[in-house]
């Protein structure tokens, strides 16, 4: 799947008297070691919340890596949940700043507050 820069999404289109589901892309190259993390905590956040969204893994392969953020990368309207000064890292692995410390993934309370500046979960 060729995807350097996710499509723009809409999370609220009225479509057939339907909502549509808020569609979040978690860009990855395979073998990440944030990647099952970073989908479990996503996956539990939309729970707690009770969020209408589906996760869409998107595998990236070295062909698709100019503009990509590092992996694991979370979309959602287009947007990176965690805008970076240092775009195109390419096929690297994206590291967090977390109130822990560096992870290779965010924390649950880190992708809560970016979903909550974008009014997606109060």
């Amino acid at each position: 799947m060729s995807t350097s820069r996710p499509a723009k999404l809409s999370s609220k289109t009225i479509a057939n008297h339907s909502v549509q589901l808020l569609k979040i892309e978690l860009l990855y190259f395979e073998g990440c070691p944030g990647f099952e993390e970073t989908l479990g905590i996503l996956r539990n956040v939309i729970v707690e919340e009770g969020l209408e969204a589906r996760v869409v893994p998107v595998k990236i392969g070295p062909g698709d890596s100019s503009d990509f953020p590092g992996s694991p990368s979370l979309f959602v309207d287009g947007e990176d949940l965690f805008p970076t000064e240092r775009p195109g890292q390419g096929m690297s692995c994206r590291i967090y700043r977390t109130p822990e410390g560096m992870k290779n993934h965010p924390t649950a309370a880190m992708v809560h507050e970016a979903l909550a500046e974008r009014s997606l979960v109060s």
